[in-house]
């Protein structure tokens, strides 16, 4: 029974347009399904096939089996207790019960709050009704009951699991699914409500966006298998439903006196702090991103409201450290009512008269003729790669990174470690870096999270020094023969190719002709006029390569591919494919064309070995992109024979442009 209305139930949001927010709706109504079958029926074993009518709600579900071989008489007086006409949602209440029924596709001639007669029939089964067998009286407009108030959380509640209800709350999360609904999340009494308000589709649309409101609708609970409620939507009418108690948070810890993020560290992790700082950037509903005159931390906050870089917000919260973050949890911000918006200042430094940056993205912000003065700098974060040899590490905090030339002291140092780097700013490749470093060690740690790019966004300068991971196909591996001891993966890539530097002289795996996964540090070049020179990885060992493809030992035994599929791929990764085709254009040391039937492509290839048009060959290589072009890059090529070439394309004025005639032999027909 249950199974038949959920299928039911999912058919009838899925018809009125997929959207995730229809998917959740759906599913919660069918949650009280379970609760009706096992505590709400009523049986009618003894009934005969001549008196049995379905008088209530509780008997449409339970149609005795003698009788369940033909269509059953309805009559039901209920209360329309929720119509969403859009999503066909429908809730009917009458003595016996609340329940969820099918309303079909065809709006019905109701609407929520109305007393209802309903006369006709059921399925032979029951469960739902024959709609287009029904007739419908209105007897009441306002028939709805009185809406119950909501003081806790919904698992310690013990009533009814289907009943109109009052709750306060935040709301959060707001979205316009489409221009007759509105869902958000309602944060109230400790449990999060799914909340679902309907709109008249040309009225403005309210904004309730971290406010406190008072919503009456439809409170639909889902209760687990120990009864206790699990999860909830709320189903509101209209925005009249919905009262503003007021916007912004309040919260007691905001008296709280005011901590330096620096001091972080040595804050206890069951104490709350309240910050002071500028936002530098924002997820809204997951962290905002502060800082102050002392470092950098990421609040962990419910709050989705956008706000600009460099507003200046008080935050609360409890301290943490997370990989190379200093972060709040359980935080919640405001904008303070005496609020400047002024930036905080810089400490200054009275042996240099410059002011002391303790923050990377402070360094990264200088000039290149700034950061030749030699600002003093004292910054913390982690480790994330390091030459043995040269005393070099980069070190990042937060989303940014910083390189550090040749440090002083030697400490032994790990990847992820915690440090306080001191030293003063330089002119770098394209970003400042520090020189004249001392390192101190504060603790272990570990690498930041994986930021996984393509090469055209790792070439962006906002990239340098930052750990990313990229994947790619290593076309070679050279061990550069000076003291730096480094092994140079060059890495080929659908969208571009790269160079990864791995500081050591020796590799225990062969990973030429692999497809790999490399993580590391960014090292962008550009020249002083902001052009592009080179993309480099600085991976910290081969710890950090996963081999995701292993240099085939047939590379011809794939599955042959048609070139045509080739050229309709979508590509994203480095995915050898095999191939065939004649030969019908090479250019030695750069290119060919190789077509199969009407498809053509074009083969980036260094062979000199000349390839007569006509010659047969075997391809196994990597399809990419050229332009708009797709080719097909680091072949191995095999001749197998001699071949007709293929007939050639007469182009005509009207198909001369095609893709097709590109790349396929072509013969054009003109006149002088």
């Amino acid at each position: 029974m249950v199974s038949t209305h959920l299928m039911r139930i999912d058919h009838s949001i899925a018809d009125a347009g997929f959207h995730p927010a229809r998917l959740l709706a759906g599913l919660g109504c069918c949650l009280l399904l379970w609760t009706t079958a096992v505590y709400g029926a009523e049986t009618a074993t003894n009934a005969s096939a001549a008196d049995f009518v379905v008088t209530n709600l509780a008997r449409l579900w339970r149609i005795p089996e003698p009788l369940s071989g033909r269509e059953q008489p309805v009559r039901l007086r209920v209360v329309v207790m929720f119509y969403d006409p859009g999503w066909h949602v429908l809730w009917l209440k009458d003595d016996s019960d609340t329940m969820y029924v099918d309303s079909g596709r065809t709006p019905l001639p109701f609407k929520t709050g109305q007393e209802v007669e309903i006369q006709g029939v059921a399925p032979p089964k029951g469960r739902m009704l024959v709609w287009d067998k029904c007739t419908i009286k209105v007897l009441q407009e306002s028939a709805l009951p009185p809406a119950s108030t909501l003081t806790v959380p919904i698992a310690q509640f013990e009533g009814h699991s289907v009943f109109r209800a009052t709750i306060e709350g935040y709301a959060r999360k707001q979205t316009e699914n489409d221009p007759s609904h509105i869902q958000m999340e309602l944060l109230a009494n400790s449990s999060n409500i799914r909340t679902y308000i309907l709109l008249n589709e040309h009225d403005p649309v309210p904004q309730y966006e971290e406010a406190r409101v008072r919503i009456t609708g439809l409170l639909a609970l889902k209760r687990g298998q120990s009864g206790k409620a699990v999860d909830a939507d709320l189903w509101a009418e209209s925005v009249q439903d919905v009262e503003v108690l007021g916007r912004g948070g309040s919260d007691p810890r905001f008296a709280l006196p005011r901590t330096l993020i620096a001091s972080l560290l040595e804050s206890p992790a069951n104490q709350p702090v309240r910050i002071v700082g500028t936002v530098r950037g924002q997820e809204p509903g997951k962290t905002l991103t502060l800082h102050d005159e002392t470092g950098r931390l990421a609040v962990e906050t419910w709050q989705t409201r956008p706000m600009k870089t460099g507003t200046t917000v008080e935050a609360v919260g409890y301290p943490a450290v997370s990989g190379p973050e200093l972060r709040l949890r359980e935080g919640s911000f405001r904008i303070p009512e005496s609020s400047s918006t002024s930036t905080v200042a810089a400490a200054t430094s009275p042996e240099s008269g410059l002011p002391k940056l303790r923050r990377v993205d402070q360094i990264k912000a200088l000039t290149g003729d700034e950061a030749a003065k030699g600002y003093p700098v004292s910054v913390q974060g982690v480790v994330t790669w390091r030459h043995p040899n040269w005393d070099d590490l980069c070190l990042q905090d937060g989303p940014e990174g910083v390189y550090v030339f040749k440090a002083t002291g030697k400490p032994k140092l790990s990847i992820g470690d915690w440090v306080r780097v001191s030293g003063v700013t330089a002119r770098g490749g394209s970003v400042p870096m520090i020189v004249q470093p001392t390192v101190n060690r504060l603790s272990n740690g570990r690498p930041p999270s994986d930021r996984f790019l393509t090469v055209p966004q790792a070439m962006s300068p906002l990239e340098d020094c930052r750990w990313v991971a990229l994947r790619g196909y290593v076309r070679s591996v050279t061990l550069t023969t000076n003291r730096t001891g480094m092994h140079r993966l060059a890495v080929w890539t659908p969208e571009g190719a790269f160079t990864a530097c791995i500081p050591t002289p020796e590799l225990g795996r062969p990973l030429a002709d692999a497809v790999v996964l490399l993580r590391g540090v960014c090292s962008v070049e550009y020249d002083e006029n902001q052009r592009f020179r080179d993309l480099r990885l600085l991976v910290p060992s081969e710890d950090y390569i996963e081999v995701e493809e292993k240099p085939p030992k047939d590379a011809f035994a794939l599955p042959r591919q048609p070139i045509q599929a080739i050229r309709e791929l979508r590509v994203t990764a480095p995915r050898r494919t095999h191939l065939s085709g004649v030969v019908t254009l090479h250019r030695p040391g750069h290119y060919f064309y190789v077509q199969d039937g009407p498809a053509g492509l074009l083969v980036l290839s260094q062979r000199t070995q000349p390839l007569p048009p006509g010659t047969f060959v075997d391809l196994v290589g990597f399809p990419g992109t050229e332009g708009r072009r797709r080719v097909l890059s680091e072949p191995v090529v095999r001749e197998t024979g001699q071949a007709a070439l293929p007939a050639p394309v007469l182009l005509q004025p009207a198909n001369r442009s095609t893709k097709t005639s590109r790349r396929a032999g072509s013969r054009p027909r003109a006149s002088l």
